[in-house]
């Protein structure tokens, strides 16, 4: 019995001395191998990456960061730096082990295999660091290959509009190129930003974020960031090279280096304003004029000074003495305004809807746009002919049922007489509201008047051209007639004959 105990004794005593012990590293716990990623391969004209990753489940940390050595210049690259066609580069990632790690070894170097970008790379002892406790793993590039220049760029991005969410889902064209991802640290104003695309409301002095609305009558900012792909570069000396943003040339942003660039460009929200019904008193044989209305929509002004009545009949303008006669025919015009912050309504080509305009609920003869930048447009419309006690609607009257005066005379004057070394004169004057020269321009016309040198048989050029002594020269002068009229016998050229 006694020496069961002794032995029972003796074993405790191994296992607590066995407990002093420090545990061995076993080999489940050596790092066999390693694998960097996140490097950006050189490229011609782009900064050095400072940055590296690795793996999720990685038993290693990055004790500093990416370093680059320049093989061709025999050089550590510095802060600044960028890479140059054919120089080959060399970078180097240092790695320390996770606790209870150690990267294998023999007796004299690391044992570990290495891997960059999934490339074979080199792993090899630090210096001062011992060989189990410190790894660096380098990998030379291939020599750099000379960059694409990137051409014209075209970026398309919903424009803010009234209620609707800001739009980080930008469509770009263009070879070598992308939204930029990541915006670098120095600009924080942008740090926003989401897939390239910053929304600012510059009424409201907000950097505004993702979930957020558009607001009427705002002014909003759009930058947009762009890079090169591999193998690219922004090269504003190359003639090609062109940035728009819904088709318009955008404002380029300083401060992101010749790898980065970033565009502004503003917008004005603006909310549409639909179906617009005008209210006005229509004719009546022997009522007067009445110049005033309202809109029965409240976004749209009406400039009731615009306002006016128009006899087809006797081609006058009325004043506000005149009455409405029997079997005449009358044409309402006025202009319409829209209110700050909104506009008339697009169809689904972007041009102005027509439809949405009524005049007393019926659609006018006509309507349309003056200015996309003032929001105004004109309404017009034709009633007639005019019968007493009945309702006199709104016409669209086809081209054979308007009345058709003829155009007996033209008259034309202040056209320059050729003069020996002077330059053909293409401004002529007319005092009639019934006809009107041509505004054409070519190369031998300009504002529907053309010059012929008789003497040489040839049309005279527009620009550069002189009257020269001798010659003989006719000015042709196209003319059409206003208010659907005809011509009765006059020639749809004038021709006016002089001699230098």
């Amino acid at each position: 019995m006694m020496k069961m105990k002794k032995i029972v004794t003796v074993l405790l005593s191994v296992v607590m001395i066995a407990s002093m012990i420090p545990t061995a590293v076993f080999a489940t716990d050596y790092i066999q191998s390693v694998v960097v990623l996140g490097i950006d391969d050189p490229v011609d004209g782009a900064p050095y990456d400072r940055f590296a990753s690795l793996p999720s489940n990685a038993t290693y940390t990055i004790f500093s960061q990416p370093e680059w050595y320049d093989e061709t210049d025999e050089r550590f690259l510095e802060a600044g730096d960028s890479f140059e066609s054919g120089h080959s580069y060399t970078v180097s990632v240092w790695l320390e082990p996770n606790n209870g790690y150690e990267f294998a070894s023999t007796t004299t170097t690391t044992d570990v295999k290495a891997s960059i970008n999934g490339k074979t790379a080199e792993a090899g002892k630090a210096y001062e660091y011992q060989r189990w406790a410190m790894v660096v793993v380098s990998y030379t590039f291939p020599a750099v290959e000379k960059a694409k220049p990137v051409g014209r760029v075209e970026i398309e991005i919903s424009k803010p509009k009234a209620g609707e969410t800001v739009s980080y889902d930008a469509k770009l064209t263009g070879e070598g190129v992308r939204l930029m991802t990541r915006i670098p640290d120095l600009k924080d104003v942008y740090k926003n930003a989401i897939n390239g695309i910053e929304w600012d409301d510059e009424t409201a002095n907000h950097n505004m974020k993702k979930g957020e609305t558009f607001t009427v009558g705002h002014e909003y900012g759009l930058s947009v960031f762009i890079e090169p792909e591999a193998g690219y570069k922004l090269d504003n000396t190359n003639k090609d090279y062109s940035v728009t943003i819904n088709g318009s040339n955008a404002l380029p942003i300083d401060g992101f280096g010749e790898d980065r660039r970033g565009y502004y460009i503003s917008y004005d929200c603006i909310g549409e304003i639909g179906a617009v019904n005008f209210n006005i008193v229509e004719p009546e044989v022997g009522s007067t004029p009445f110049f005033k209305g309202y809109a029965e929509n409240g976004n749209v002004d009406w400039e009731v000074t615009e306002l006016s009545y128009f006899d087809k009949s006797t081609r006058e303008h009325l004043e506000a003495y005149d009455t409405f006669e029997e079997g005449h025919y009358y044409e309402i015009y006025f202009r319409m305004q829209a209110k700050d912050g909104y506009d008339f309504t697009k169809d689904e080509n972007g041009n102005f809807d027509q439809s949405k305009i009524t005049i007393n609920g019926h659609t006018p003869s006509d309507s349309g746009y003056f200015s996309n930048v003032w929001r105004t447009g004109f309404v017009k419309s034709c009633y007639g002919p005019l019968k007493k006690n009945s309702e006199n609607l709104p016409l669209t009257l086809r081209d054979d049922e308007l009345v058709n005066d003829i155009v007996q005379s033209i008259y034309l004057y202040d056209l320059e007489k050729p003069k020996v070394g002077a330059t053909p004169d293409y401004i002529t004057v007319w005092f009639s509201e019934y006809y009107y020269p041509v505004m054409s321009s070519t190369e031998v016309e300009k504002w529907g008047v053309c010059w012929k040198n008789v003497t040489a048989g040839k049309d005279l050029a527009v620009e550069d051209s002189v009257f020269e002594e001798g010659n003989e020269y006719e000015a042709h002068i196209r003319v059409t007639t206003n208010y659907k009229m005809k011509s009765n016998g006059i020639k749809a050229c004038l021709i006016l004959k002089r001699r230098c």
